[in-house]
């Protein structure tokens, strides 16, 4: 997991693919899972703190973003079962530019971030599930906003909405509510 972890940074950190954004991020989620037609068991419902994302944002337009990254919960904050997976969305900021805009030269360097930057977007999510050894996969929304706190750091914060569809035709709805810290490079 912590190899993971480093590798990410190291590959968004990286001259070749330079991430304008890594954030840090954790909160509350609700899962819902319901199992096959036909199934005699009934629905499962986990809602509890304990979910936690490492991402990056590359720009793809001055507001669009391309985010990717990774996520992993836990049933009880930081124990008991697992689940994890990749998370790539199409971040939209629909009231400004996402990234800071700079210019440098030999005399003189000028950087210049919006205050409150909202997003909405779309998404692609898998997520593995420890206990049940099984994986699922599927489409979702997001939401949320950045608040720029000084020249590096801004906090965030957001809303993930999915649909994921798994074997046998099973079914899991999954919102998570995310808080965290974002560092910008120029």
């Amino acid at each position: 997991m912590i190899e993971i972890a480093v590798g990410l940074i190291a590959l968004f950190m990286s001259s070749q693919v330079f991430a304008q954004k890594i954030s840090f991020e954790a909160g509350s989620y609700s899962l819902t899972a319901e199992p096959p037609s036909g199934s005699t068991s009934g629905n499962v419902k986990v809602r509890t703190f304990g979910v936690y994302s490492l991402s990056a944002n590359f720009s793809l337009a001055p507001q669009i973003q391309l985010g990717v990254g990774y996520s992993v919960f836990f049933s009880k904050v930081l124990s008991g079962d697992m689940g994890f997976g990749p998370d790539f969305s199409l971040n939209y900021y629909y009231l400004g530019i996402a990234a800071p805009l700079g210019y440098s030269d030999q005399s003189a360097s000028y950087r210049e971030s919006e205050f409150f930057r909202p997003y909405v977007g779309m998404s692609f999510h898998q997520r593995q599930f420890q206990s049940i050894q099984s994986s699922y996969s599927g489409f979702g929304v997001v939401a949320g906003a950045e608040i720029q706190a000084d020249r590096t750091w801004s906090y965030r914060f957001g809303v993930r909405s999915q649909a994921l569809k798994g074997p046998s035709n099973t079914n899991m709805s999954y919102i998570d509510f995310l808080l965290g810290l974002q560092m910008g490079f120029q």
